[in-house]
């Protein structure tokens, strides 16, 4: 069952090795090339395998490979921005 968690700043999307079939930036406010990075670590040491990045001061960006990208050592979000609101929305199993 794919699973999606949405968050604003910095989160750990699970511990657990999983897929990651889908990643959502919006924003509003925000300053082009503000982004995410979702690393292959459960805590953000890890390799980054996706990075989002805003190209205007609002809307969405959206990811979604024709298959799930594995991540072995869960997934990290990092998220850089420089103002306004951004939300991320990842969808994994």
């Amino acid at each position: 069952m794919v699973k999606a968690k949405n968050f604003a700043a910095d989160a750990q999307v699970t511990a657990k090795p999983t897929k990651v079939y889908g990643v959502i930036l919006s924003g509003n406010g925000i300053t082009a090339g503000d982004m995410v990075e979702l690393s292959d670590s459960a805590s953000g040491a890890g390799t980054a395998i996706v990075t989002l990045v805003a190209a205007v001061d609002k809307g969405s960006v959206v990811f979604t490979p024709s298959v799930g990208i594995d991540f072995f050592a869960g997934v990290y979000a990092d998220v850089t921005k420089t103002g306004g609101t951004m939300t991320v929305t990842v969808l994994y199993d």
